[in-house]
């Protein structure tokens, strides 16, 4: 019961803050909408941003879900899909908290710090080698389509 209070409570003081950030900004909806239409901020595209956001962090997650298994431990898909969220939305505003974030919630619901520690580490090579494997597929199809990798390398570096 004092679980589900304190979540409930969580909701209570974001539907708050939100309406008292508004609240101060003091915008009627005409001047909102005015202000949106102003810089051309279409809807569909946070929409889609938003969408392809949280589509990226559920594959992370199940990519860190495998990494879990790896060194024997068993959270399910929810569990691991909340935390990398959590961590994602710390990262936003302080770069490198999110993989301790994450590394510290679910290594105390695991009781096992050091396997999840093992994963986040994982998690994370995982992505470098992947965005380095990227960024050579895509210098060598420069090469190949324009024979020129000097030029391709002397305008990157």
């Amino acid at each position: 019961m004092l679980k589900r209070l304190a979540g409930l409570s969580k909701y209570i003081i974001t539907v708050v803050f939100l309406a008292v950030t508004f609240y101060t900004v003091d915008l009627s909806w005409r001047e909102w909408s005015q202000l949106l239409t102003e810089y051309d901020i279409a809807f569909r595209y946070v929409i889609a941003a938003l969408a392809g956001m949280t589509f990226i962090v559920a594959v992370n997650s199940w990519k860190w879900q495998i990494a879990m298994k790896a060194q024997n431990l068993k959270p399910n898909y929810r569990r691991v899909f909340y935390h990398y969220f959590a961590g994602y939305f710390f990262n936003a505003f302080i770069t490198g908290t999110g993989d301790i974030k994450r590394a510290i919630d679910l290594g105390r619901e695991q009781k096992n710090y050091p396997g999840v520690m093992a994963s986040v580490i994982a998690d994370r090579w995982s992505g470098v080698v992947g965005q380095l494997s990227l960024g050579l597929i895509t210098i060598l199809m420069a090469y190949y389509k324009d024979n020129s990798l000097g030029e391709i390398l002397s305008a990157a570096f």
